[in-house]
């Protein structure tokens, strides 16, 4: 890992342990996809990310759940149409929040996990600055519980 990706690592660590109560700390889990966000009908929420993925591959996976988790909010059951509807504004914006912290291959390794290129166009613009804006915003300050991981 780069000096900015343990930073990364670092504020991640430091925001789950704030918002633990509602988005429990990720985990791995024997799957197909890469990961997954869990809103559950009752709090607390989910995220899953692949068994066997390396760090990096981590990293990703959870800045990606993380911008569904903040348009998502635990408690909420999620809706699966939603879910995918989000997953091009999912990827755009987890590239850039990743971006921020020196990671420029977010795409590639996305893409070396089998995520298909479909889900990397379109998606509305409003939804990916709202997604960089909530979860950049809750990495640059972990110590402040984040309004979207309110259970409802």
């Amino acid at each position: 890992m780069t000096g900015t990706e343990d930073e990364l690592a670092r504020q991640l660590r430091l925001l789950f342990i704030k918002i633990a109560p509602a988005i429990k700390t990720p985990q791995p889990k024997p799957m197909n996809d890469v990961s997954m966000y869990i809103a559950n009908n009752q709090p607390p929420a989910f995220i899953y990310y692949r068994k066997g993925l390396c760090e990096h591959q981590k990293l990703l996976a959870i800045v990606h759940e993380l911008t569904h988790a903040c348009l998502t909010r635990p408690g909420s059951g999620g809706d699966e149409e939603e879910y995918e509807r989000q997953e091009p504004c999912s990827n755009q914006a987890a590239a850039v929040i990743c971006s921020t912290y020196g990671i420029s291959d977010y795409r590639k390794v996305m893409r070396s996990l089998t995520v298909p290129a479909y889900r990397f166009h379109g998606g509305d613009p409003t939804t990916i600055e709202l997604m960089i804006e909530r979860v950049g915003t809750a990495l640059e300050q972990p110590g402040v519980f984040p309004e979207w991981a309110n259970p409802i």
